[in-house]
């Protein structure tokens, strides 16, 4: 790293830069990275939380086994799942108990949905709309609206869903968020609406809003009640078409982003 600090090279990439290292050190070592960056490009890669946190950019690194070949993949990381993801760092290295991990130590992968997630998508949303939780979404739908979607994948299958759509430049929706029953009440719905929040900001809307069975969920994330009345972009975009647009149940809560 001394040389590295003199030499001319525009691209620096650390591998296992933290082995045999923790706490105050590893922290100074990230600190050093952190300075090298300054002034020419480095990559690192890191199992410790301390230097993993001096980064300006962050790509998750999985592997993935499928058909007996291994394949590795990277995510780029937006400012909450920077912040999750950190956080999960820190909980392994103080030794997480396995029994409340509810992942034990797998990794549940936040991500834009891609084309070939459609099937598992409808599945997920079919399955909640038979029980009138939320609204159906035929893949003709689903095709044209996949860019809006986000999706979650634990052990190669998809364990939740969710999307943003665009109303006009002042206003977005989560929607479709759901999350296999198997897989709630582990955070993953949080997380989730995490990353979507991150990617309506880093997109330039003002305000994001859902309409919900669960409102206390969407408070805890900063989220506040309001009228329906006072979202004309959703009702008449959107709710109009809706079988339950004379008698809708659902909350409407409404987040400020700016």
């Amino acid at each position: 790293m001394i040389i590295a600090g003199v030499g001319r090279v525009p691209t620096l990439i650390f591998d296992e830069v933290d082995v045999g290292i923790g706490g105050r050190v590893a922290e100074i070592v990230g600190q050093q990275l952190r300075d090298l960056g300054r002034s020419r490009q480095v990559l690192c890669i890191t199992h410790q939380a301390q230097v993993a946190a001096q980064g300006n950019q962050h790509l998750q690194v999985a592997k993935e086994t499928a058909d007996g070949e291994t394949m590795t993949r990277l995510y780029p990381l937006g400012e909450a799942e920077r912040v999750q993801e950190i956080a999960r760092m820190i909980e392994l290295e103080v030794g997480t108990d396995a029994e409340t991990d509810p992942f034990h130590g797998r990794i549940p992968i936040i991500r834009p949905a891609a084309i070939t997630d459609v099937p598992q998508i409808h599945d997920l949303l079919d399955t909640y709309a038979n029980m009138g939780n939320v609204l159906p979404r035929p893949f003709s739908e689903l095709y044209r609206h996949l860019r809006d979607f986000f999706v979650i994948e634990l052990d190669g299958g998809l364990v939740a869903c969710g999307a943003l759509e665009i109303f006009t430049e002042d206003l977005g929706e989560i929607r479709s968020l759901v999350v296999t029953e198997e897989h709630k009440q582990r955070g993953l719905g949080r997380r989730l609406v995490a990353r979507i929040i991150d990617e309506a900001r880093q997109i330039g809307l003002r305000r994001v809003m859902a309409l919900t069975y669960v409102p206390n969920f969407f408070h805890a994330m900063g989220f506040r009640t309001v009228a329906k009345e006072t979202l004309p972009e959703k009702v008449w975009g959107i709710c109009v078409k809706c079988y339950k647009f004379n008698n809708c149940d659902e909350t409407a809560v409404l987040l400020d982003l700016w």
